[in-house]
Parts: structure tokens; C-alpha cells; sequence
């Protein structure tokens, strides 16, 4: 009797463990501009299409030709865009380049790479 009872508290917990690990998508959508100080990069625009939640995004870079990549956290608030070039980053966006954004409490990143 005593395992059967573990063999279903082991269960229950399994099944409980798998709901909790669903993907989550955070409610970001990303656009690119050309940048104003140098028109061969992008400038990143994050837009948070939450009603009311402050997004705190991780964003990270890599540029495989050059061997170089960029970490950058920012927050975004609920309707708002921030733009992400190399005055908030430190970074030029070329073409080609991956990047990927996690937002704190979602299970998702979003991932993408620089238009050409």
C-alpha cells in the first residue's frame, strides 16, 4: 500500500512539474530602423504590447564573422517601444547578426537575426 501511494505522489508531482513547464511567449514584437548616426546598422525597436506589465528584456547579440556578441538588459513599459543601437548598447546592428530576448517570467526567447 505504502507504494502505491509513492508511485502516485511520484505521478501527480511529474504531471504538475510538465503543466508548469508550457512555453510562454513574452507579448514583445521587434521592428528595425536604420540608424541615424551610421546608415550601414540598424537600430533595434522593442515594442512591450502588454496592457500592463513592465517588461525587464535580455537582450543578447552575436556577430559570428567578427567573434563579437553584446549583452544588454533593458525594461520596456506596457505600450511602450525602446530603441537599442549603439547609444543604449554599445552596439552596431549589421545585417546578418542573431540576436535573442528573454523577458523576465516568460519561458520563450524570441529569437531573430538582422535584416540583410
Amino acid at each position: 500500500m505504502k507504494k502505491l501511494f509513492y508511485i502516485g505522489l511520484f505521478g501527480v508531482l511529474g504531471v504538475l512539474l510538465l503543466a508548469g513547464c508550457g512555453s510562454r511567449r513574452p507579448p514583445i514584437s521587434v521592428t528595425w530602423r536604420i540608424s541615424l548616426l551610421d546608415d550601414s546598422s540598424y537600430v533595434m525597436q522593442v515594442t512591450n504590447r502588454s496592457n500592463n506589465e513592465t517588461m525587464v528584456i535580455h537582450l543578447n547579440a552575436k556577430n559570428k564573422e567578427l567573434g563579437q556578441h553584446v549583452s544588454h538588459t533593458f525594461k520596456v513599459a506596457p505600450g511602450a517601444t525602446e530603441e537599442i543601437g549603439i547609444l543604449e548598447a554599445g552596439w552596431k546592428f549589421l545585417p546578418g547578426e542573431t540576436y535573442s530576448l528573454r523577458a523576465d517570467g516568460y519561458t520563450t526567447a524570441i529569437k531573430g537575426t538582422v535584416p540583410r
